[in-house]
Order: C-alpha cells, then sequence, then structure tokens
C-alpha cells in the first residue's frame, strides 16, 4: 500500500453530505473569491501530517492513525445519523 501524500484536515466524509447534484461544493478563499472543488479537493494538503525522519524518510502514521481511529469510525457515524428519518438535508441554492 502506498503511503498517504494528500492529507485532510477537513473530513472528506463530513463534505460529501454538501455538495450538489453535481459532486461539487461551494467554497471561498480567504481573499473573497470562490471555486467549486469536489469533496476529496477540499481541506487537503500535501504531506500536512508527515514527520521527516533523520535520515530523510517519511513517517505519517499520524495520517494513518486519523484515517483508521477517527475519519473511518466517524464516517460510520455520520451516514447513520443523516440516513435518519427525521433528520432532513435541504438543498443549498446560492
Amino acid at each position: 500500500m502506498n503511503d498517504p501524500k494528500r492529507h485532510h484536515w477537513w473530513p472528506e466524509c463530513q463534505s460529501k453530505y454538501w455538495a450538489d447534484a453535481s459532486g461539487r461544493l461551494y467554497a471561498t478563499r480567504n481573499d473573497g473569491t470562490s471555486f467549486r472543488p469536489t469533496p476529496e479537493n477540499i481541506g487537503v494538503e500535501g504531506q500536512l501530517y508527515t514527520r521527516f525522519r533523520p535520515d530523510g524518510s517519511k513517517d505519517v502514521a499520524i495520517e494513518t492513525w486519523f484515517g483508521r481511529e477517527i475519519e473511518g469510525p466517524f464516517a460510520s457515524i455520520f451516514d447513520g445519523l443523516i440516513s435518519l428519518d427525521k433528520i432532513r438535508r435541504t438543498p443549498f441554492r446560492p
């Protein structure tokens, strides 16, 4: 398995619920301009949680831990909450 390179600081599993029918989100940069990313392309930085060892090799244990212990279980819980009958999704209309 390849080491993860794109590390999300915003959970991808959460962003997918804000996507429109085309699978894209509405996002605004600090300078006020907007863009339309997909959930996998928002809140992501290359090697964000990578630690570099003295020999120059990469340690991606933090990102791997986040995926296994936090985002994976959270995605299951979040999917379950969204599927509850009393929760209604209202499409965003800009």
